[in-house]
């Protein structure tokens, strides 16, 4: 389920591939762009609660998104994330990985294959032992519940390295998940922002209660005046900072503050929090696009708290 601005701008591909430095770096100051933008009066539009619609809904809008965008070159693989979060692929010892809102597969895949190939290195000049094979468990779930499609990896991949159950993120359907204390890292990649904030803090809580005490969430989404947000016209505004597209999907803005204090209220301890702001080019209409982006890491503390 991941946000779907991401390969395209403007429905058109980008033509550059982009690297886990664009990804990073602060190319600007994310306080001059609030200074242009809250002139325009974006945040001051009236909401349109007509187009605010449950969470069955949101599941349905998710599974006719993955019908039509089945294409394996939608989606560009995330690379930049085995940069971004080390934790993932600097190991010593077996991990078990939940991806929640897998999608089509762009993070998981990357950080499969960086293991993959890390692992073959070391092996050269000297035997890989049985104990360092297999140390990577990933696991997938998604508010869609259309099937990894067929060319995303082949059917042994699919059977034996990732477990993909549909979750249905919305509580009034009492669905839960049920490895309770049994990962040592969630990553959440675009995924936070596509569901309605009402619902958000039980999808934290579920989170909390599958990580292991000293377990890490992993979190990148949009951010407060991405230049995605600047492109919703004011009838698609259907909450506060929160849009939903042409598709029936929903895109919501972070900021560091509402972030955090959505972790903390869950029984996080906060690492990491703060806006990367990228400016990409976009050279065949000579213009500059600015990218607004939360990083993000939250951990699980040990002791008494991290059981509840």
């Amino acid at each position: 389920m991941p946000g779907h601005e991401e390969p395209y701008v403007d429905g058109e591909q980008s033509k550059q591939p982009i690297t886990a430095r664009q990804y990073f770096y602060q190319d600007f100051c994310w306080e001059d762009l609030r200074d242009i933008v809250q002139p325009q009066g974006m945040e001051d539009q009236p909401i349109n609660l007509g187009g605010l619609c449950g969470g069955d809904h949101n599941v349905r809008a998710w599974d006719k998104f993955h019908q039509v965008h089945a294409k394996h070159d939608f989606f560009k693989e995330r690379r930049y994330l085995v940069k971004e979060f080390p934790d993932l692929v600097t190991f010593d010892r077996a991990l078990n990985v939940l991806e929640i809102g897998c999608g089509t597969g762009s993070t998981v895949l990357p950080i499969l294959r960086d293991f993959v190939l890390r692992k073959a290195c070391k092996s050269v000049g000297s035997a890989m032992t049985a104990d360092e094979d297999g140390r990577f468990f990933p696991f997938v779930c998604d508010i869609s519940s259309e099937k990894l499609p067929g060319w995303l990896c082949c059917s042994s991949c699919i059977d034996s390295s990732c477990h993909r159950p549909k979750y249905d993120f919305y509580p009034e359907n009492g669905n839960q998940f049920h490895c309770v204390n049994g990962m040592d890292i969630v990553t959440m990649i675009f995924t936070l922002s596509a569901i309605p904030p009402q619902y958000m803090h039980h999808v934290v809580k579920e989170c909390f209660s599958v990580l292991k005490p000293g377990g890490s969430i992993l979190f990148r989404d949009y951010g407060l005046y991405d230049m995605t947000m600047q492109r919703f016209s004011a009838r698609q505004k259907v909450g506060e900072r929160l849009y939903q597209r042409c598709d029936g999907t929903y895109s919501y803005f972070f900021t560091p503050d509402v972030l955090s204090s959505l972790f903390k209220d869950a029984g996080f301890v906060e690492e990491e929090n703060h806006f990367c702001c990228v400016e990409l080019k976009n050279h065949q209409k000579q213009i500059a696009m600015k990218r607004v982006w939360i990083h993000a890491k939250f951990v699980k503390p040990d002791g008494p708290a991290a059981h509840t």
